[in-house]
């Protein structure tokens, strides 16, 4: 029970009393739909991005293991630390030309938008 209540007081310190997941910035216009997730301390390397069935998905870990030797003791640390979060993507959303960029820790996701409806000329 302490240490339940000793990593809620950690994540509101962390965020406030924002979750992790309300922290992403969804921005769409007619052309582009933009995410912006922020991902402090994970390597870029190790997210993993999928697209498709009308949906897009984010999810990385972390894994640290320090191991620090002092005055003849051992001191082992281990931490992990995970995100993943999938969002559902309008239907006009172009999957083949997502584009992601990874920017000091925010990872910027451009989803371009087709045109919905298409203008047939008449010959």
């Amino acid at each position: 029970m302490k240490l339940t209540r000793w990593f809620e007081m950690l994540k509101a310190k962390l965020w406030g009393s924002k979750k992790p997941n309300d922290l992403v910035d969804k921005q769409q216009s007619a052309s582009v739909l933009e995410l912006n997730v922020p991902l402090p301390d994970f390597n870029k390397n190790d997210i993993r991005i999928e697209a498709g069935n009308g949906k897009i998905s984010v999810s990385t870990q972390k894994r640290v293991h320090n191991i620090k030797q002092s005055q003849g003791l051992t001191f082992s640390q281990y931490a992990f630390a995970s995100f993943s979060k999938t969002w559902p993507l309008p239907a006009n959303v172009d999957s083949d030309n997502i584009e992601a960029t990874w920017n000091d820790g925010i990872l910027k996701i451009v989803c371009p938008q087709l045109d919905p409806v298409k203008r047939i000329m008449v010959k």
